[in-house]
């Protein structure tokens, strides 16, 4: 006989679940719109659609969807603590340990394929010809700011409710599939390569208890690939002259 769990664990749960879902569905269609909205308002301009302000918006809406939506749903919906989905300081030392040892292989790894066709088709994701300091400095900000609430939601909200709930290798399956598959619409080689990096993070957050270690991972495999990307790009070059004006 069909019965409806009561459980808050697995309420949370699957609330986290159906959020991660309707989050990634409506982030596809603002990307979308916000694209088509900044053609229109530059429509006698020639500009690519994910210029500054375009991938600017796309980020700051996610952070949105990604981060303050499941706060509230933890904090003030099911009156829980943070805390108690990574987002706490553990384990510091080991913590630092990984960081430095998966950085020895993302950092060269990052410098092989950046220069790869299909790679530079995709990234770095602001297709400006020039980048000066300012734009350096803002994109890796709003990229940072983006994968923290990235992480809170996947390796926060959804992989410590589902713990709590399923246990870890279940937690971790559902993580890692609805991980894989919001990357696999990119194009396939992410798709692929987010099963199995998703996979250790997982492993790791739960290790260590905190989501921090997938949040500097992925900060440093985001900020390593834009800016090698930028590098191999045959239509992009840095400029960090300083230009007075008098």
């Amino acid at each position: 006989m069909f019965e409806i769990p009561y459980d808050e664990s697995v309420i949370l749960s699957v609330t986290a679940i159906c959020w991660v879902t309707l989050a990634f569905i409506i982030y596809t269609f603002l990307q979308v719109y916000i694209r088509n909205s900044v053609l229109k308002r530059k429509k006698n301009v020639l500009v690519h659609p994910d210029n500054m302000l375009s991938v600017l918006l796309q980020r700051i809406s996610s952070i949105f969807l990604f981060g303050l939506i499941p706060v509230v749903l933890i904090v003030f919906v099911f009156r829980n603590h943070p805390s108690s989905y990574g987002f706490e300081m553990k384990n510091s030392l080991i913590t630092l340990i990984v960081v430095i040892v998966t950085s020895l292989i993302i950092v060269p790894v990052s410098w092989i394929t950046s220069r790869s066709p299909g790679n530079l088709a995709t990234y770095p994701q602001i297709r400006e010809k020039e980048w000066n300091i300012s734009l350096l400095l803002l994109s890796a900000i709003s990229w940072i700011a983006y994968l923290f609430a990235y992480e809170f939601m996947y390796r926060g909200f959804l992989l410590f409710s589902c713990y709590h709930a399923f246990g870890a290798w279940p937690a971790i399956v559902i993580n890692t599939s609805l991980y894989s598959l919001t990357h696999l619409v990119k194009n396939k080689r992410e798709g692929i390569g987010a099963f199995f990096i998703g996979i250790i993070l997982c492993i790791l957050v739960l290790y260590i208890g905190s989501l921090w270690v997938a949040f500097y991972i992925h900060v440093i495999m985001a900020l390593s690939n834009e800016w090698f990307s930028i590098r191999a790009h045959p239509e992009m070059h840095f400029n960090f002259k300083y230009e007075s004006h008098r």
